[in-house]
Order: C-alpha cells, then structure tokens, then sequence
C-alpha cells in the first residue's frame, strides 16, 4: 500500500527536502497533496530520481546520522548502505528479513548518493553520475537499538548474495574487489521473469560463512571444468574430516555404551579423540566415501552423467528391467561407493602429471565433466546444509 503526500505529512517532507538541499546541495520539484513520490536531481545527473514516499521518509529520518562508513559503504542510525555492482537491481524484489532487520537490493541509492553528491568523489574516479549510477544492498533497522556490529553485518550481507548468486543463473561473482565506493560487493546475475517472484526469504534459512561456503563460490566463478571440479572437490575435503570426526565419536559411543549423543557433547567429544591424530589412519578415498555417506543419492543421481549411472548400474549387477531410481534405493551403499571411487580416480586424473599418471578407468571421459559438475554443485549445496547444521562440530 503507498504511502502518500497529506496535509498531515507535507510540511515535514518539505522540511527534509530543505536540508538535503542546503546540507547536501540537491534539487527538488515541488510536492503536492496526493503524490506518492518525491523527485530529487544530484549533480551531474540528467534526470530527477524518484523515490516513493515512505521510502523517503525512512531515508531521511534522522539524516543527521548520515556518514560515511569507508569508501563503499554509508550509513544512518537505522541504515546501512553498501555499494554492488549490480546493473537493474529494481528486478530483484527478494527481501530477506529477521526479527529487527531487513534486507534488499535497491537501485539510485538515496543515502550512497547524497554523500558522494557533496563529497564529489565520483569526479576524479570515473565519469559517472553520483546516485543512479549505483545500486546497493541495504540493511534497514526497526530501530537504532537493534544495529549489529558491522562484522555481523558483513556476514549477513555474504550470505544473502550466496543465496541470490545460488538462486539465480551465475555469470561473475567477486565479494573483496574494493578501491572506490562503487564496487564494494560485485555481482551479475541473468535474471528471468520466472526467477523473480517475491517471498520473505528468513536470514536464519541462509547458510553462514565458512571456508566451505568460500569454495562453493570460488567453484562458480570458473569457467574450465576441471579447475571447477577440483573448487568443488575441495568443498569435499575440508567437509570429509568433520564427518570423520563424527562417525569416529558415533563409533566411540557404541564401543562404550557412553550413550553421549553424535553432536551433543562436543567438550566430551574433543577431550576423548584427536581427530589429526584419528586422520592419519583414513585415506584420502575413505573420507570421500565417508563424506557420500551423507547425502541423499537417490535425490542427486539423476544429475549424475549417464558413464557414471552406467558404471554404478553395472555396479550393482542390475537387471535392465529395473528402475534407475528403485535401483538406487535398493543398492544406496553400493551406489555411494561408487560415485566416491569416480570421484577420487577424477580428481587425481586432472591433478596428476599426466606422464606419471596410471588411469584405473574410473576416471570421468572429458566430455562427462561437464555434467559431473553440475552433480558436483548439487552435492557441494547439501554438504553446506549439513555443515550448517552441525555448527558445533570443528576441527581442533
């Protein structure tokens, strides 16, 4: 529902529009009873910028408070504004929200531009007009006493664009490529008209940073499918000696009858296995099968390529007159030993010389890997999920 201009509210917005104009030397067109915008020109812009009514006066509350945080990022008592380089984010209506806070994509960022209006930093860095040159990912407070420390915000604000990068076709992706204002956070996405339908998307559903996370994204940044296999690879093994280190406690439990539970008591669990010391005994192929062990094969093995649904079929000593899907539910075990072999024999195949390389025919054809990825992204998101579940579980 909009908000619109009353007699109730017009002498306050004029009230703010005259110090924009006189603190922050920009324009305004006259407001009228009835509107349900303002219109505002920045230097060097050619056009007045509209912006709804409540937005402005969410903007403008408390301006006073407005500064500039670093060269990327400004804010107010109750906002913060960080700039992405992020071209038609108006698409974007995905809002992310949490208790006392929401977050979302905006185009012409109102706060960005006033400070870069009377800074005129945009002059000597780039031809570029100050405030619709840009676009941001803002964080809005309920109020000033729930502002969280600007670290927290950070990992906020790299989990909503794991989230958009993830949901959303992939081109470029970049978190740390700063120097001016402008380019704090970078990212393209190819958007559809299908993939822009809003919901409330919960903070708390987004998966927190982790070197893991890191990988993920690093992975989708690649183009050559056998560096991207070994991004996703590595998502694999850092994950493979938390899982370990479960499955060695789960073991403990049993041998002892402790009754501890798997995730439950991590002191206890820390303080009885060394899990550098319980790593050396576990080679390189068993993490990977200990790792498979997690997943849902059943769920991922339609993205498995046809060489590899071939070989686990064979596997399995399959009847052809039997169902793919019942066929790995019925044979789980064997299917997940499988893809780990492949996996394994894969990643050794592209990070060994090939002069000393000894193939073992596990290895995926070339023209496979392609596909194997796209498995290998599917697997690397359900290994995130389970990380963030057991937030408890670390390597000591």
């Amino acid at each position: 529902m909009n908000t619109y201009i009353t007699s109730e509210n017009i002498e306050e917005i004029k009230r703010r529009l005259d110090f924009l104009a006189n603190n922050y030397d920009v324009k305004y067109k006259d407001v009228k009873i009835g509107v349900d915008s303002i219109e505002i020109l920045f230097a060097e812009e050619k056009d007045y910028i509209i912006y709804p009514v409540e937005d402005f006066l969410l903007y403008t509350n408390n301006i006073q408070s407005l500064k500039g945080v670093n060269e990327s990022t400004v804010r107010t008592d109750s906002i913060r504004q960080s700039v992405i380089n992020l071209k038609h984010a108006r698409l974007f209506i995905d809002v992310f929200s949490d208790i006392h806070y929401t977050v979302l994509l905006v185009e012409s960022p109102l706060l960005i531009g006033l400070l870069n209006n009377v800074e005129k930093c945009t002059e000597d860095e780039r031809l570029c007009s100050p405030c619709s040159s840009f676009s941001a990912i803002e964080i809005r407070y309920d109020s000033p006493e729930y502002v969280l420390p600007e670290e927290q915000e950070s990992d906020i604000i790299n989990r909503v664009l794991y989230y958009l990068i993830d949901k959303y076709n992939f081109i470029n992706f970049s978190l740390d490529n700063r120097s001016v204002r402008k380019v704090k956070y970078t990212i393209k996405l190819d958007l559809t008209k299908d993939s822009t339908q809003t919901h409330p998307i919960q903070i708390a559903s987004l998966p927190h940073c982790s070197p893991i996370l890191d990988l993920y994204s690093e992975a989708l940044l690649i183009r050559n499918n056998d560096i991207k296999f070994l991004y996703f690879y590595k998502v694999i093994e850092y994950i493979s000696p938390i899982v370990a280190k479960i499955k060695a406690h789960e073991e403990l439990c049993r041998k002892f009858s402790s009754g501890i539970p798997a995730t439950g008591n991590v002191d206890s669990l820390d303080s009885g296995l060394s899990m550098r010391a319980h790593d050396k005994h576990i080679k390189d192929r068993d993490l990977v099968k200990i790792v498979m062990e997690q997943c849902d094969i059943v769920k991922l093995y339609e993205f498995l390529p046809e060489w590899v649904q071939e070989r686990c079929l064979k596997e399995t000593k399959a009847s052809k007159q039997q169902s793919a899907i019942g066929i790995v539910a019925e044979k789980e075990r064997t299917i997940k030993n499988k893809v780990a072999v492949i996996l394994y024999a894969t990643r050794n195949s592209i990070v060994h010389a090939k002069a000393n390389f000894k193939p073992t025919e596990n290895e995926c054809p070339e023209k496979d890997l392609y596909q194997l990825n796209i498995f290998m992204r599917k697997l690397c998101k359900d290994l995130i999920s389970w990380k963030d579940k057991h937030p408890e579980i670390t390597l000591k």
